[in-house]
């Protein structure tokens, strides 16, 4: 009778381990679509031999199963990690680029350098007729477009860097609760296999989370031996430790616009700057983006800005409008009047020289010129003020010159006796007119905060001229409504070399800026689309190995039924033989 029951305890374990085939083949088809799945198999071993019968034969004992294993390659999975930390980095670069092309989009009739080129066509017409209204009136709408679009520029820029900053702090908090659902995972499997059961689908989640992990910021990472993975930056500061996971959190910078540092937070609370130490994934194009490429445009941008505002400036505040001054009071003013002018914090630089100041009657002859010596390196704004009203008949002469209370230079008509005189600035080799913003085309402002002039940010027109057209300087000689010479100089800027060390025009400049802009998207989206196919290829492989064939588990799901089938069969037989011995008699 032992042989029957032999029999039937070998189709019972093997009905037993075909179903659990059934049951892995089962679980690898619903799992066919799950992100990170790898497939399992059933390693079945054969079940120990023994002695029957007191004989010299060994029977075996069937079959059973071992373990469910895992199909997988860990060398694979640590080479797509290493990919898609370029992969998340290239993603960031080419999706940030061309957002900056867009602001720098340029076409023929469109765009900043199609509006210089109108603004210098607006000054050109009104060269040669100085006196028309319209020229005037459609050279201010001009230059206010210009002004506008540079504006706009490096708004958009900065708003995109903000963008950026934005998304940087919140990321911080994806990876922050990414590496403590690994050290979750890290527990959980030490706990299974501590058993010596194969936490597979455990392992299927931390490896997935690994790999969202790789693409937003880089890092190395080993398994030990009680399965527990760790996780380090590239400077050895750990991520995940066994159980343990350490944060991240933005701090701001107020050298840096008040953007985040990223700080990695020891045992002890302490905060430790690894800003420049990120290595990869979107983190690393995220920073580099933010604080590299944009804060090197805006420099660009304000460079271009702020040469043309002070060519321009420069050449309006030595001419002359339709009719002379008043009161005139700069728009740029010194953060002490006691300064040299040289070290006062103005938006241009002085030089050595003098401005001319002419008088007029009241029927705009001149009846007095007056040549204002002016030494920035020895002379502040309040020696300024006393050299124009001493040269200008001790204070009684026919204009006065002022300190404003905001640290500003104001010339005005001296009283009743010379209401009908005006006044006009006809040369200025100190350019100091230019740096304390009189007679000057273009206004811009100082940002107190960051302690930087903000060319390309502020640049306006000047009210002056905006309110009163006739105050556009086209010409160079006071009394002479006719003389378009001014306008003429200020046109001719366009094809001087004044940019980056007099090597570039203001078009040529923007243009290779624009170009640079161009080669970089360009760039980008090669080394994004090179990652990608690469990341595809290691992927492609994984999936070749540990993916899931519907066609394979479909064949698995027939080889196991057929097994158990069977198994089923050597029972029924087994009970048939049991039946006739019983009944023999």
């Amino acid at each position: 009778m032992l042989g029957y029951y032999g029999a039937l305890d070998i189709a019972k374990t093997a009905i037993i381990n075909q179903r659990k085939g059934i049951e892995v083949a089962s679980h690898n088809i619903a799992n066919v679509n799950t992100p990170g799945f790898h497939r399992q198999v059933t390693v079945m071993e054969t079940a120990g031999a023994v002695n029957k019968f007191n004989t010299r034969m060994m029977f075996g004992t069937g079959v059973k199963a071992t373990e469910i294993r895992r199909v997988y390659d860990r060398f694979v999975n640590y080479q797509i990690n290493d990919a898609s930390e370029l992969l998340g980095r290239w993603d960031i670069k080419k999706n940030t680029f061309e957002q900056i092309e867009m602001i720098f989009n340029e076409s023929p009739e469109f765009g900043l350098n199609h509006l210089m080129n109108e603004f210098w066509n607006g000054l050109y017409d009104l060269s040669n007729n100085p006196e028309g209204s319209a020229e005037r009136t459609n050279l201010i709408s001009r230059a206010e477009t210009m002004a506008g679009t540079f504006n706009q520029m490096d708004f958009d820029l900065r708003r995109l860097q903000k963008n950026l900053n934005t998304t940087i702090g919140g990321s911080l908090e994806e990876i922050n609760e990414i590496t403590s659902q690994i050290a979750k995972y890290n527990s959980e499997i030490a706990k299974v296999e501590t058993r010596g059961v194969n936490a597979n689908d455990l392992r299927d989640s931390r490896d997935l989370l690994l790999q969202q992990l790789s693409s937003l910021i880089g890092f190395n990472s080993y398994e030990g031996g009680d399965g527990k993975v760790t996780v380090m930056l590239g400077t050895g500061k750990p991520l995940v430790e066994g159980n343990l996971a350490w944060e991240l959190r933005g701090t701001n910078n107020p050298g840096n616009s008040n953007y985040f540092d990223i700080n990695w937070i020891d045992s002890e609370g302490n905060l430790l700057n690894i800003t420049d130490e990120i290595s990869g994934g979107k983190m690393k194009g995220w920073i580099e983006t933010r604080d590299t490429f944009i804060p090197d445009y805006l420099n660009k941008l304000d460079d271009l800005a702020k040469e043309l505002i002070e060519e321009v400036n420069r050449l309006h505040s030595r001419g002359v409008g339709l009719k002379g001054f008043q009161d005139i009071t700069g728009t740029f003013n010194v953060d002490n009047p006691a300064n040299n002018l040289d070290s006062a914090n103005l938006p241009f630089d002085l030089q050595n020289g003098s401005f001319t100041i002419d008088v007029l009657d009241a029927n705009g002859a001149v009846v007095n010129t007056y040549a204002i010596a002016v030494d920035p390196a020895n002379d502040n704004l309040n020696d300024l003020v006393n050299n124009i009203n001493i040269m200008v008949g001790g204070g009684g002469g026919e204009i006065v010159a002022e300190v404003t209370p905001d640290g500003e230079l104001r010339i005005h008509t001296n009283g009743p006796a010379f209401q009908d005189h005006s006044f006009a600035f006809t040369s200025d080799t100190s350019d100091t007119l230019m740096a304390l913003g009189m007679n000057t085309f273009f206004d811009v402002d100082y940002n107190s905060t960051s302690g930087i002039w903000e060319y390309a940010r502020t640049m306006e027109v000047n009210s002056l001229i905006s309110d009163d057209i006739s105050m556009i300087a086209a010409a160079s000689v006071s009394n002479s409504p006719g003389d378009g010479s001014n306008a003429s100089a200020m046109a001719g800027l366009r094809d001087e070399s004044l940019m980056n060390g007099n090597q570039y025009t203001f078009a040529d400049y923007y243009g290779s800026l624009v170009g640079k802009v161009g080669v970089e998207t360009w760039k980008s989206g090669e080394d994004y689309s090179h990652q990608q196919a690469v990341v595809d290829q290691l992927e492609g492989y994984r999936e070749s190995i540990s993916g899931v064939s519907l066609d394979e588990e479909m064949i698995n799901l027939i080889k196991f039924q057929k097994a158990y089938e069977a198994a089923a069969r050597i029972i029924s037989v087994v009970d048939e033989m049991l039946d006739t011995l019983i009944n023999l008699n």
